[in-house]
């Protein structure tokens, strides 16, 4: 009787984990596999190994790139049992080359022998854009309008 007990314990919270992990997620806009419960990982992935071009989009996912976009998540709780729907917008990556990476430039300040340095970078709202073929430095105003 009290393994039963504990069995039906476990399980509750287990669901109750479930639930608090979906809900979190309802309010993430750009997410990967590491906010996800771990047992939809394998699912996820199998849908997109039968699409070929998602190829690029599946090893992106598998390499920790937050690709997924503002999840629909609809549960149901009844009894032992928990049914959950969600849908997931996934963008194709057409190729390796598709990823830029923003650094916000910073300005530089440092001392030596009591003495202060800046650096090159004065402005405080600038940012460098780099993708496979192109750098490029934008102002944060500009980039956030994209």
């Amino acid at each position: 009787m009290v393994n039963r007990a504990f069995v039906s314990l476990l399980r509750l919270t287990e669901i109750q984990d479930v639930l608090h992990q979906f809900a979190s997620l309802e309010t993430i806009t750009l997410f990967g596999f590491s906010y996800l419960p771990p047992f939809l990982h394998p699912q996820i992935l199998s849908q997109l190994a039968t699409d070929v071009s998602m190829k690029h989009t599946t090893k992106a996912l598998d390499e920790g790139f937050p690709l997924f976009i503002n999840p629909m998540i609809e549960s149901e709780h009844d009894g032992p049992c928990i049914d959950a729907s969600v849908l997931l917008t996934v963008p194709v990556v057409p190729d390796k080359n598709a990823f830029c990476t923003i650094e916000y430039l910073a300005p530089l300040k440092f001392n030596v022998s009591n003495k202060c340095y800046t650096g090159p970078v004065t402005q405080t709202n600038l940012v460098l854009l780099t993708c496979s073929n192109s750098r490029h430095i934008l102002t944060t105003e500009l980039l956030n309008k994209c």
